[in-house]
């Protein structure tokens, strides 16, 4: 959620108390500062590997504590790390880049498999 408002020219969530980023933030790219989404979107794609890494590492999290939702002793609950992949996904979709499209297009695919299996 840091790193998105650090994007962005206008916050009116700044001073609130939110959990997650409003979807809204998508549809406004008025307030987007380009200069910060340049360079969010070339470390983003110089240090691929390792963002890629934590990204992969996010989802595996996720499947883990899905599968395993009736034991205890979960270390992330599965609400926050849906919230974290989201907000990675509107920090890429914000920044923009080629590894941004990228986890994107794989995040898609992933989920619209999930919702309409063959």
């Amino acid at each position: 959620m840091l790193v998105i408002q650090f994007l962005r020219t206008y916050n009116k969530e700044k001073n609130m108390d939110i959990e997650i980023t409003p979807e809204e933030v998508l549809l406004v790219k008025v307030g987007l500062d380009q200069k910060v989404a340049n360079y969010a979107a070339w470390r983003v794609d110089g240090g691929q590997k390792k963002f890629l890494e934590k990204i992969v590492n996010i989802r595996k999290q996720l499947i883990t504590a899905l599968e395993n939702s009736n034991k205890d002793g979960q270390l992330l609950p599965i609400r926050f790390l849906l919230a974290l992949e989201r907000e990675v996904h509107i920090f890429l979709a914000l920044a923009g880049g080629d590894t941004a499209a990228m986890v994107l297009r794989s995040a898609l695919k992933v989920y619209h498999r999930s919702a309409f299996p063959k």
